[in-house]
């Protein structure tokens, strides 16, 4: 019974929305830290002290304690200075001899092997016409190494053992045993192997040339060696725990001066005072406690439910979830440090600005509200009336935010609009909060004071938004403008080899991100993000360039090929460009583009070349197409519809306006009937205006040619009045098949 083959794997596409309990884990873990912070930044003071201050008065002990700092201190000294008990392993010469054994066992087989092909003793694997020169072939080369299992060889070491002769492979074999046996019978303590191993290089290089002992020898013996002396783990450790029992805890009684008036503080009394309750943040206060929780938890959920109501497409991605936490995490600490110089000087504008660059205009608005609140709760200070310095806060950080969210909106592709917005911000908070003095203080001084701390606090966020903002971009591999713009320069690594090494599918390229950038803006997707996509798509065909019709100078090797042999490579540039983009930290969504310009369309030229040759009728249809996955977002099938259009066109030569988007409909529609588009966002609506961009931008290119005349055999070179020389025949074209039929352009 015929055996049914199994089915190509697909490339699964990302999941966009991970499982609740995750999103929830982050939703706690936002809330928590939250509490932490607010906790400690609004927690009475007793002592603000630090190592090196000043004490403003004398503090002694309330009651007998302990220094557990120094005491813990003085018994891990007394234990670290126990040393450690051995206990002879009697068994590992025998075990080290006989992995030693079992290595130059594996290693002979290898050296036989390759004595033989250098022979010709010895069929190669590479089939009949191998011929050794010199080097071995690789599927020797696999089979060699399939030989050897204590040890992964590579390609180098694998040569040299093939090379060895049988002499030098002896007296390799005899010295080391003898110098292992030597050493081993000696004492190697745990933590000496190193020190062994190099004793035992230095025996050998005496004997056998350094190539083979330094990258065969050296690591077979690494690889079974151990010692034979070992640590008591059990015995070490009574002794270690005797050691610290034996240590005297170090008290300060009742009463007892820890710091005196006027002396520097030092980080042994820092600790005292800090076991005693005694520092800032330590008093532990129920009510205090219970309001923060409350208030952390609210401003999380206040958070949250915005987010998914208004951009949950966005939000329900997990990644994008982290993002929003690391920026209300870092915003905030970031706010408690600048309030120790004045409170209005805390960049909260951070948080609107990293949000509109990394993740959307509207989130950005949305975490710009909770986070003006949460850090005029943070920055609350004693000099300061709490209610009034909120209401200051809040009021300029909801006036201004909206502002630079407006700005760097309009001009997300450039680096400097950051600066731009926060400018525009600073500008708008420095008028608010005139304002606010005016309604609540009568003292001018004291109002442009505030104003200008508040102001120059938009322009520390400015400032940190260009310093923190790569960090996150690279950390969280992000699509930002910024990076969609770096990978567009031409000069990246790899569309400098799209151009060198298959210049016509570069040229294929550019032509389809052209067409994208055009009908993403005409139906409002990411027009930076189709053209980069775009340009990378095929970046697959640089392993096999000469099997795409457009690398090609004549010579076809489909002609000589297996039409499934041929569908295997065709399918497979989809694979080696995703594979290479990965290699090359390409984001995500660049890769979603290269993984989905084909969706699981069929290879029909040679599907149909297999069905009409002798023995193709049980041809599997499975085995022609693509990998998938189907478009899952509106640039990914832009993508794919400008790759088959583009292809489509060129293949046909001069056209009408007619005639180009007749054929563009055509096309378009057999990707809708055949159910490509399925599963991306697209409308009738947009399907309408792709058409209507994808004309205008091919009508400029292949549009009928007027013919110029010719006169006494030769033709006119349009512009001038000079004649050029008559071109011969043409001959006659080669077959070019296009992606609407599955074919190698």
């Amino acid at each position: 019974m015929k055996q049914k083959k199994p089915e190509k794997p697909k490339i699964q596409p990302r999941e966009r929305t991970p499982g609740r309990w995750l999103r929830l884990l982050v939703l706690v873990v936002a809330c928590m830290l939250l509490v932490v912070a607010m906790g400690l930044t609004t927690s009475p003071e007793q002592y603000n002290l630090s190592v090196g201050d000043i004490a403003p008065k004398t503090i002694t002990a309330t009651k007998d304690v302990i220094d557990e700092a120094q005491t813990e201190e003085n018994r891990e000294r007394a234990a670290d200075a126990v040393q450690p008990v051995y206990q002879e392993d009697e068994a590992a010469l025998d075990l080290v001899m006989d992995n030693l054994e079992k290595v130059f066992s594996e290693f002979e087989s290898i050296r036989a092997f390759g004595e033989g092909l250098r022979s010709g003793k010895t069929a190669s694997a590479a089939g009949e016409d191998y011929v050794y020169t010199g080097t071995f072939a690789r599927e020797d080369l696999d089979l060699a190494r399939d030989m050897c299992e204590t040890m992964n060889l590579s390609d180098w070491q694998l040569t040299i053992l093939m090379k060895l002769s049988e002499s030098d492979f002896s007296t390799a074999y005899v010295n080391t045993v003898n110098a292992v046996r030597k050493t081993m019978e000696a004492t190697i303590r745990e933590g000496g192997v190193e020190v062994a191993i190099a004793s035992i290089q230095r025996q050998l290089l005496q004997y056998i040339s350094s190539d083979l002992c330094l990258n065969i020898i050296v690591p077979a013996v690494r690889a079974c060696i151990m010692p034979n002396m070992v640590i008591n783990q059990e015995e070490t450790e009574l002794k270690r725990e005797e050691a610290r029992q034996a240590v005297e805890p170090v008290y300060y009684k009742s009463g007892q001066n820890i710091v005196v008036a006027g002396e520097s503080v030092t980080e042994a009394q820092l600790r005292v005072l800090d076991s005693l309750g005694l520092l800032e943040g330590n008093q532990f206060d129920v009510m205090l406690l219970t309001g923060v929780t409350v208030l952390g938890i609210l401003s999380a959920v206040a958070l949250a439910l915005p987010l998914l109501m208004f951009d949950w497409m966005r939000m329900t991605r997990l990644r994008n979830a982290l993002i929003l936490a690391v920026l209300f995490v870092l915003t905030m600490g970031l706010c408690v440090l600048a309030a120790q110089v004045n409170p209005y000087l805390a960049p909260t504008a951070m948080v609107a600005l990293l949000a509109t660059v990394l993740l959307s205009p509207s989130t950005a608005f949305i975490a710009n509200t909770i986070a003006v609140l949460l850090v005029g709760v943070l920055t609350n200070t004693a000099n300061t009336t709490f209610a009034q310095q909120m209401l200051n806060m809040m009021t300029a950080g909801l006036l201004s935010a909206p502002v630079g969210i407006f700005v760097l909106s309009r001009r997300r592709q450039q680096r400097a609009a950051v600066l731009l917005a926060g400018g525009a911000m600073a500008v708008t908070d420095l008028l608010a909060m005139l304002a606010i003095g005016c309604l609540t203080n009568n003292e001018i001084n004291s109002i442009l004071t505030n104003a200008l701390w508040s102001a120059g606090g938009t322009v520390l966020a400015a400032l940190l938004c260009m310093a923190v903002q790569p960090v996150l971009e690279w950390c969280f591999n992000l699509v930002t403008p910024y990076k969609l713009l770096e990978l567009a320069n031409p000069n990246q690594p790899l569309l400098r080899r799209l151009l060198v090494e298959t210049p016509g599918t570069y040229h294929h390229s550019i032509m389809v991100a052209n067409l994208s950038e055009a009908a993403a803006e005409a139906i409002g997707a990411d027009a930076l993000l189709a053209r980069v996509g775009a340009y990378y798509h095929d970046i697959g065909k640089i392993k096999r360039p000469l099997y795409f019709k457009e690398n090609q100078l004549g010579d076809n090797p489909h002609d000589r090929t297996d039409p499934r042999v041929s569908a295997a490579i065709i399918t497979e540039h989809v694979r080696d460009g995703i594979q290479m983009a990965r290699q090359a930290r390409l984001p995500e969504r660049v890769i979603d583009c290269i993984a989905q310009h084909h969706g699981d369309t069929l290879a029909a030229f040679f599907f149909h070349k297999m069905r009409s040759m002798e023995g193709g009728e049980n041809a599997q249809i499975e085995d022609f197409q693509y990998p998938g996955p189907k478009p899952q977002s509106r640039e990914a099938a832009i993508i794919m519809l400008a790759d088959t259009v583009e292809a489509a066109i060129r293949a046909g030569g001069d056209q009408t306006t007619e005639e180009i988007e007749r054929k563009i409909r055509e096309l378009i529609r057999d990707k809708i009937d055949s159910g490509q588009l399925n599963e991306c966002p697209l409308r009738f609506v947009d399907v309408s205006r792709i058409v209507r961009a994808f004309a205008q931008v091919l009508n400029g290119i292949y549009h009928k040619r007027i013919e110029y005349p010719k006169l006494d055999g030769v033709t006119a070179l349009p512009g001038t009045d000079a004649p050029a020389p008559a071109a011969p025949a043409p001959a006659s074209p080669a077959k070019e098949e296009t992606h609407a039929s599955g074919t190698v352009h």
